[in-house]
């Protein structure tokens, strides 16, 4: 595949705690990038490029939940529960896990 600088593409970066869909995930071309990039935007902000909009979108829905579950955590578990802590879960409106993992 061929992009040049007025074919658009998808790109997703890291949110912050005020972040939402559209701040962190936008249609743009490289030359538009470029202006961004001069306008402040850093590769510490991990730009992501796709192609396909489904797949930007789904990535930065995953980047906007793990900032809003850290958040969760941070403010609704107690300093010295959360010292042990050994796994973190995901449930559903069900109570049924969505994710599990071990923490390091």
């Amino acid at each position: 595949m061929q992009i040049g600088p007025d074919d658009t593409f998808w790109v997703v970066t890291d949110p912050t705690r005020e972040s939402e869909l559209a701040d962190i995930c936008f249609v743009t071309s490289l030359r538009s990038l470029e202006r961004q990039f001069r306008g402040g935007l850093t590769a510490a902000e991990n730009p992501t490029i796709f192609t396909e909009k489904t797949e930007a979108e789904a990535e930065a829905r995953r980047r906007l939940l793990s900032v809003r579950v850290a958040r969760a955590i941070a403010f609704s578990v107690p300093n010295d529960a959360a010292e042990n802590a050994t796994r973190v879960a995901l449930l559903n409106s069900e109570g049924r896990v969505v994710f599990e993992s071990g923490i390091e």
